[in-house]
């Protein structure tokens, strides 16, 4: 199993939106994990595919109480048995309601990441916003790609730049993925230093909406976030690929924490 995590460094660049378009369209069997601890979007967002609400019992609460508790068969305390499937089929390990929720789960979040690495569909995972002390390292430290999206902007670029600081600290491989054109792309890889590790996703406001309702229409299959996310998903998935044969020891994706950011324009 690989794994793509998806951060941001703050506010609210598309980290969800980002995720669950590269898990619907994934080249390879895929699972879309929800281990933000802020509490997760999709039961606000899709049904599961029978068109009923996804249940907030089912899915990483009840992963993690399996492996606190050891109840029931090995079987039941992987990944698969407590996902769910949405309409199209794509299975969601639904993630923790509220921050509260998140925060009792306490010492089990390692045995998330367990849990992912005994799993042969790859899984892309959404971590929320990045906190310094967060839980979501437990998973950091054995995903395969984090990859830190943001808005090219000024700020968006700094904080950015801070996350991937952090992320090199505790070695963990890492890239950007700039929501905008590919003139934004290029702005934020020079302010970076990013070229080889930065991409990119268009802002497709309408297209986005209609993916978080569930709505995939032929408009949407036909839009630029689609046919952007087709392309971001296959140079993904090579780039993962190329990393799992090569090992813990490859190329470094993450920049230079000495070479100063540069600012672009808001």
């Amino acid at each position: 199993m690989t794994s793509l995590a998806l951060l941001s460094a703050k506010g609210a660049p598309g980290v969800t939106t980002s995720a669950l378009l590269l898990a619907a369209i994934w080249p390879d069997a895929s699972i879309l994990v929800e281990a933000d601890p802020a509490g997760g979007d999709l039961r606000c967002w899709l049904p599961d595919m029978t068109g009923q609400p996804l249940r907030p019992d089912v899915g990483v609460v009840s992963l993690l109480a399996a492996h606190r508790t050891g109840s029931g068969q090995l079987a039941d305390r992987t990944v698969h048995a407590h996902t769910q499937t949405l309409a199209g089929g794509l299975p969601v390990l639904v993630g923790a309601s509220t921050p509260a929720q998140a925060a009792a789960l306490g010492a089990t979040w390692p045995q998330l990441a367990a849990a992912l690495a005994g799993e042969r569909a790859d899984a892309v995972v959404d971590l929320g916003r990045l906190a310094t002390d967060g839980p979501q390292w437990d998973l950091l430290a054995t995903t395969s790609l984090a990859l830190v999206v943001t808005a090219p902007t000024v700020a968006g670029t700094a904080h950015t730049r801070d996350v991937l600081t952090q992320l090199a600290q505790r070695q963990v491989r890492a890239g950007v993925l700039v929501i905008g054109t590919d003139a934004a792309r290029t702005q934020v890889a020079d302010a970076l230093g990013t070229h080889d590790c930065t991409w990119r996703l268009p802002h497709d406001r309408t297209a986005a909406q209609n993916l978080a309702a569930g709505e995939w229409s032929r408009r949407l299959d036909r839009s630029p976030l689609l046919a952007g996310g087709r392309q971001l998903a296959r140079d993904l998935h090579d780039t993962l690929a190329r990393v799992s044969v090569a090992g813990a020891a490859d190329t470094e994706l993450v920049p230079m924490a000495g070479v100063p950011a540069t600012a672009v324009s808001g």
